[in-house]
């Protein structure tokens, strides 16, 4: 409304001449008849001029533009009169000074209605612009195929242990002979077959080797537990992602002396399995890229098989005997493969490592073992207290790995630091037993 209000009053402004010339030049014929009664109003006052008339009806509506209190009658009286006589006729002064005002603000009213043009003629032709091409949708790859329905799997049922476990601990490897003193009578078992032996010093040669067959595992994380959902949840995760994702139950439950039960039982999650631990570490590293820290640990399918020839502390072959085997003897025996050796109590077994070298084993009970444990770790000659709490945390240290470190291999620990050093029967001390026994 109001652009069309500016434009009206343009329109009047540019013709406010050409109205006053025509009402000057046609209508002063038919003045002529009544100019002595216009003569005697005018007089009298009673009738405003014709260029009175003409104000009031142009001028006066542009109240904004004409200020009515400026108007002089008097100029308009003899504008009039001066026409009546035939004398040049300009306008009034009064009317030719707001006429040159008004003229004067023309170029600037039509600038700005010419911008309201330009403006609105831009604002149509953008309505009238076609909406811009929506760029064609890329095709995404399809989403992967949602894992299945996590499955809760209850816990195996298994029987408590007794709180003192037999830990089998490995001695020594990569050897062909190993020598064994005895104080006793042995007793050889391969395979359920028994050969007793005299006391004295026996020599076992390796002759024939078959080494195991093992896989190895690439495992990802581990479960307690109770925490079977989370566990189904991942495997199916990774499952969904193209691996054969198993769960293996792991670790064993303990009751104490006190009547405690110890669940040291974990579901250890194999992300694959390789026939060489060099395919395995191969899987490791595309797992790390995929942000997913694994380790390898080996397993056994198939023990290694084999026969050692047995030899008389005179050096005579006295009998070939399978691999693998076991010495029992009441009293505790030396040992020693190559230049390492020491003095044991419990069960010693021989078997075939996979790189068909002989492995010397020690069968014992987890406080026997904890008792040659503990003098390798600490100074026997602390004080009591240090080495009481060095047994317990040693024999809690004990109970958590056992089921883990290298069950899959049949054994618990090595005799290193990578596990525990173990002294064995001869390297334990009073002292460090009166530790292990309180």
């Amino acid at each position: 409304m109001y652009f069309q209000g500016m434009l009206v009053w343009t329109i009047r402004i540019l013709k406010l001449d050409y109205d006053y010339d025509y009402e000057h030049e046609h209508e002063h014929e038919h003045e002529h008849e009544h100019e002595h009664e216009h003569e005697d109003k005018r007089e009298r006052g009673k009738t405003p001029s014709r260029h009175s008339t003409w104000v009031a009806r142009n001028l006066f509506p542009l109240a904004h533009c004409v200020n009515k209190s400026d108007y002089d009658y008097e100029e308009v009286y003899e504008h009039e009169r001066k026409r009546d006589k035939g004398l040049d006729n300009p306008p009034p002064p009064c009317i030719q000074s707001k006429i040159q005002n008004l003229k004067s603000k023309i170029p600037c009213l039509c600038a700005a209605f010419l911008l309201i043009i330009v403006s609105l003629s831009c604002q149509g032709s953008r309505q009238q612009e076609a909406p811009a091409a929506t760029p064609p949708a890329i095709p995404l790859a399809p989403p992967p195929k949602p894992a299945p329905e996590p499955r809760v799997t209850p816990i195996p049922v298994q029987d408590v242990q007794s709180g003192n476990p037999t830990v089998r601990v490995r001695l020594f490897n990569g050897t062909a002979t190993v020598l064994v003193d005895a104080v006793a009578e042995m007793l050889v078992d391969s395979g359920g077959k028994l050969t007793p032996i005299a006391p004295g010093s026996w020599t076992f040669l390796r002759t024939a080797v078959k080494p195991p067959v093992q896989q190895f595992h690439v495992f990802s994380k581990t479960f307690r537990p109770g925490e079977e959902l989370a566990r189904d949840i991942y495997m199916n995760e990774w499952r969904a992602k193209g691996y054969d994702v198993q769960s293996l139950l792991r670790g064993d439950r303990y009751t104490t002396t006190q009547g405690h039960i110890l669940d040291g039982r974990q579901y250890w999650i194999s992300m694959a399995r390789a026939a060489t631990e060099a395919e395995a570490k191969r899987r490791v590293t595309q797992l790390e890229a995929q942000s997913a820290w694994a380790w390898v640990r080996a397993e056994t399918l198939e023990p290694g098989t084999g026969s050692v020839t047995l030899r008389a502390p005179d050096g005579r072959q006295t009998a070939t005997i399978g691999l693998p085997l076991s010495l029992r003897c009441d009293s505790p025996v030396s040992v020693k493969a190559g230049t390492r050796g020491g003095k044991y109590s419990g069960v010693i077994e021989l078997w075939i490592e996979p790189d068909g070298s002989l492995g010397v084993y020690e069968a014992l009970p987890m406080e026997d073992y904890l008792a040659g444990v503990l003098p390798a770790e600490m100074p026997a000659s602390w004080p009591m207290d240090a080495l009481k709490a060095q047994a317990v945390a040693a024999r809690s240290d004990i109970l958590q790995h056992l089921g883990y470190k290298h069950i899959l291999e049949g054994f618990h620990f090595t005799n290193s630091q990578g596990d525990r050093v173990y002294a064995g029967f001869g390297g334990r001390h009073s002292a460090s037993d009166a530790a292990v026994a309180q």
